[in-house]
């Protein structure tokens, strides 16, 4: 049989579980009201969206451009919120990937963010070196130093690019290198080896056959060379058959120079 004391006791003990309970369901509710707040102002509210976008680069893509796609990266969610929403979203490496493979053109992108609001964007541009036509495709490119192609051409000839004519690769794709690292190297060789000689370049041609390069002279005729030995003892040998066998008004009159074996040149 309970005593009157248990009794105030047990009531006491339960009042005051209610006190506590009372006492932790507002706290928890203080603490939900500041997280929902918190959440809300990141990502939500315009504390710490992005607001400004600045461009830093001077090829012939418009900064109009490369802002419409920076805007449609922004505008897609992660974890159901707009990258916009907050500046930390973003993720700076993957919209430089987006912006290289959107904009050959551009390289060393870098994307940076401040604390007012902005991203800046920042890029140097490839500059053509020569244009490069895989005649199966009849599809022509320019290339940079590095051999990379970055937008579409039309065919032409003279000194001012190296102009090749490839009709054994299939067509390339831009962003792409041009060709492989040891025939690009032989062809930006070629075009220093020329001028050395001072035999102007009109273009150089790759035929079906192994390992040789015809070389259409800004002269009209041709020189035959062969990607399978030394470049360089190939110009020079021709070098010297021009300086001591042809005079200048016989050089008029060449079909072509075939330079192919060592130390001998055929012409006709």
């Amino acid at each position: 049989m309970r005593t009157i004391n248990q009794t105030y006791q047990d009531a006491y003990r339960s009042k005051k579980r209610r006190k506590f309970a009372a006492i932790v369901a507002v706290y928890l509710a203080i603490f939900g009201a500041i997280v929902v707040g918190v959440f809300y102002a990141l990502f939500f509210s315009q504390l710490m969206a992005v607001t400004d976008i600045a461009i830093e680069q001077k090829s012939f893509i418009s900064n109009e451009q490369i802002q419409k796609t920076i805007d449609e990266y922004l505008e897609e969610k992660t974890f159901f919120i707009k990258r916009s929403n907050n500046i930390f979203l973003p993720n700076k490496e993957k919209l430089a990937l987006l912006l290289a493979e959107r904009f050959p053109v551009l390289k060393d992108i870098q994307v940076k963010k401040d604390h007012s609001h902005k991203l800046i964007v920042q890029a140097s541009h490839r500059e053509g070196v020569g244009i490069w036509c895989f005649k199966k495709q009849n599809a022509c490119f320019y290339f940079d130093q590095e051999g990379v192609i970055f937008d579409h051409a039309t065919e032409s000839s003279g000194t001012l690019f190296l102009m090749v004519e490839d009709y054994v690769s299939s067509s390339g794709a831009l962003g792409q290198l041009v060709t492989n690292t040891e025939q690009f190297s032989w062809m930006m060789g070629l075009q220093k080896e020329m001028t050395k000689a001072k035999v102007g370049l009109a273009k150089a041609i790759i035929p079906e056959e192994l390992f040789r390069v015809n070389v259409k002279t800004t002269e009209g005729w041709e020189i035959y060379l062969s990607t399978n030995e030394p470049l360089s003892p190939q110009i020079k040998a021709l070098s010297i058959f021009l300086a001591n066998k042809v005079s200048m008004e016989q050089r008029s009159l060449l079909q072509y120079v075939d330079a192919r074996i060592p130390n001998r040149i055929y012409f006709k």
